[in-house]
């Protein structure tokens, strides 16, 4: 059994033409099916296999031995699925200033944490704009 979240679809590049089915929705299984999402830092890329169900995963800068193989899913990808992305990139981790600020002032009150959410949140959103590092 499986989800809409094991469903992905390729990109418009890697597809031959709309009718061509092997570029519909695709369930990921096997091995593949186990590299972790991240919005901005990933280091992978799925290419589609024209005229298979196949996919390959392609580096996109050089991965250290024992580094987690990351992939953006889609920027929209949890989104157009009902979902909210919980990546690394994307969840409520202090950032460096809101540390600084609780270790200061002890605790910083919620309309600061609010705005400081909002402010890193407006951030990660250019920095999907722009792509991968």
């Amino acid at each position: 059994m499986y989800t809409d979240l094991s469903m992905i679809t390729p990109h418009h590049d890697n597809r031959n033409d709309d009718k061509n089915p092997s570029f519909e929705e695709k369930l990921l299984i096997g091995p593949i099916r186990f590299i972790n999402h991240r919005c901005v830092s990933y280091n992978v890329e799925f290419i589609a296999i024209r005229d298979t169900y196949a996919f390959t995963v392609v580096a996109t800068k050089n991965i250290k031995a024992k580094e987690e193989i990351l992939l953006c899913y889609g920027v929209n990808y949890f989104k157009e699925k009902g979902s909210e992305c919980l990546c690394e990139d994307c969840r409520e981790i202090p950032d460096e200033e809101e540390k600084a600020s609780k270790k200061h002032e002890g605790q910083i009150n919620l309309e600061e944490q609010d705005k400081a959410r909002k402010d890193k949140r407006a951030r990660q959103k250019e920095k999907r704009k722009l792509g991968p590092n």
